[in-house]
């Protein structure tokens, strides 16, 4: 094993980037100790599964997703997104963005609109009513000069 020399500081920034990593690589350490230790009996040199197959399988799948989220945060707080968990991640991100950004448009067209005209408030409706069911990234440009066009009349 090699470990690298550090300071006082140096590792108290480590530590603080990737502690809450290590605490769910232990978690996955755990759940693959007990899965070990309660599902397989050793006869005659070979082992033998002494629990339900579907829950060992869906053991093994929570200590997939644990490693998997593990590594791609570790990559993500590095700055590096090369890994294919991280773009999985950071896709997502993306699109959460996006959803939420729609959503608080689309608060703050239905604020404004309250006090337009009927006339005005219809025209928002209609336009609005259009862009909700939509893919959001093709909706948000139009929520938002939607909204521009509410404040500027």
């Amino acid at each position: 094993m090699y470990i690298e020399e550090t300071t006082i500081k140096e590792r108290t920034a480590i530590s603080n980037a990737v502690m809450p990593i290590f605490v769910d690589l232990e978690r996955a350490e755990n759940l693959l100790d007990t899965i070990q230790d309660e599902c397989f009996e050793f006869k005659g040199g070979n082992a033998y599964l002494s629990a339900n197959a579907k829950w060992v399988y869906d053991m093994v799948c929570i200590v997939h997703n644990i490693l998997c989220d593990a590594i791609a945060a570790f990559y993500l707080t590095i700055g590096d997104g090369s890994n294919d968990d991280a773009k999985y991640y950071l896709r997502n991100a993306q699109y959460a963005e996006t959803v939420l950004k729609c959503g608080e448009t689309l608060e703050r067209i239905y604020d404004v609109k309250r006090s337009l005209p009927e006339d005005r408030r219809k025209r928002i409706d209609a336009i609005s009513s259009k862009a909700t069911a939509m893919k959001d990234e093709d909706a948000l440009p139009i929520l938002m000069a939607l909204l521009k066009e509410a404040h500027n009349g």
